[in-house]
């Protein structure tokens, strides 16, 4: 039986190696996590001013895929009487097409499409 007034260190049953073995797991467990935490603070979005052109198209064409998809979502889950009067459906596109940094996006590719039709109209 043990005495409950002696005192046993866990540290004192396990054997060196294995506890060698444990920092070793323990060092390779924050170096990951430090890994992570650059990435995640490296991955923070960037004032649109600070971006690069690259960057931007990325932005861009990333979030474009978004509000296509959320759209395609939208018109399969609504019922076809919801079609027929736009001031219920209106509301719904224009919160996907204003969610959060999308505005400007959006702007940008209203932009880029008046130059594509600016440049059939010339030319017909």
């Amino acid at each position: 039986m043990i005495n409950p007034d002696q005192k046993i260190s866990s540290a004192s049953r396990i054997p060196s190696n294995q506890n060698n073995e444990i920092e070793e797991e323990k060092q390779k467990q924050l170096i990951e996590l430090s890994k992570l935490a650059n990435k995640v603070e490296n991955n923070k979005e960037k004032p649109f001013y600070e971006m690069t052109l690259q960057e931007i198209t990325y932005q861009l064409l990333n979030i474009w895929n978004q509000i296509l998809h959320e759209l395609i979502d939208l018109f399969e889950r609504e019922d076809e009487h919801d079609w027929v009067e736009p001031m219920k459906i209106f509301p719904k596109i224009s919160e996907i097409l204003l969610k959060k940094d999308r505005i400007i996006y959006v702007g940008i590719m209203l932009i880029i499409l008046s130059f594509f039709l600016y440049f059939i109209f010339v030319t017909s």
